[in-house]
């Protein structure tokens, strides 16, 4: 299990050159009973290198700040020893330095977080160092110079929708809006407020138009959708 996320990763960067560009705690699945990970939401998914298409508003470009293989470390990281310091200073995935938690000495293993057996949390430390000087190596120019590399068709042109009393092209259009006006939408399924839910980080409920947890919650499905599950 200790290589398996640096795999997982290197084959998405480097076999396919696609970066995840989000990955954090809520995007990860591991079966407990055979440590397989999966790694799921692309919606911030982008080609290695790729600068973006203008007349595509530059949507799912690539951008070195939200680099896959900080955004692992920060997130194993936290994970080994729940430790939210770095958020507590405002840090985000997209400004953090791997360096600040690889440097960082006396890494400890929170009492909650099971690793595995005979396997020390400063040999963690040890493998993504490794990983991180690996990958200064093997980074490739572009998602076209990879063995396996996937491309995907251009979006769709957005439908003219209201907001804020002009007419502008969108994904999606607010459902608030859409309320005003009296028109049908589909209600989505929506996650409760963090202070609705009681240690169960997953939960939702199916929302009406008078208990909406957000006014700004959207009315149709965003296009990108289709690529959650790459």
């Amino acid at each position: 299990m200790l290589t398996k996320p640096p795999q997982a990763i290197d084959y998405l960067n480097l076999r396919l050159g696609i970066v995840h560009g989000d990955i954090s705690m809520w995007n990860l699945l591991i079966d407990p009973e055979t440590d397989d990970l999966k790694i799921f939401d692309f919606n911030m998914g982008a080609k290695v290198g790729w600068e973006g298409n203008e007349d595509e508003d530059f949507k799912f470009r690539y951008e070195e700040s939200r680099n896959d293989v900080k955004m692992a470390i920060f997130t194993f990281y936290e994970i080994v020893t729940r430790d939210l310091s770095f958020r507590e200073k405002h840090y985000f995935p997209s400004d953090f330095e791997a360096a600040l938690a690889l440097e960082r000495p006396n890494w400890k293993q929170h009492p909650d977080v099971r690793l595995e057996q005979d396997v020390k949390i400063d040999e963690y430390r040890r493998v993504l160092k490794d990983w991180v000087n690996a990958r200064r190596q093997m980074e490739p120019l572009g998602y076209k110079q990879a063995p396996d590399s996937i491309d995907w068709p251009s979006l769709p042109q957005f439908p003219l929708v209201g907001y804020e009393g002009a007419k502008t092209r969108s994904p999606a259009e607010l459902r608030q809006s859409m309320i005003r006006r009296g028109e049908p939408f589909i209600k989505l399924w929506v996650s409760l407020p963090y202070n609705k839910i009681n240690n169960t980080a997953n939960a939702s409920v199916q929302a009406t138009p008078t208990d909406m947890p957000h006014p700004t919650s959207i009315g149709s499905t965003s296009p990108c959708h289709w690529r959650d599950s790459l």
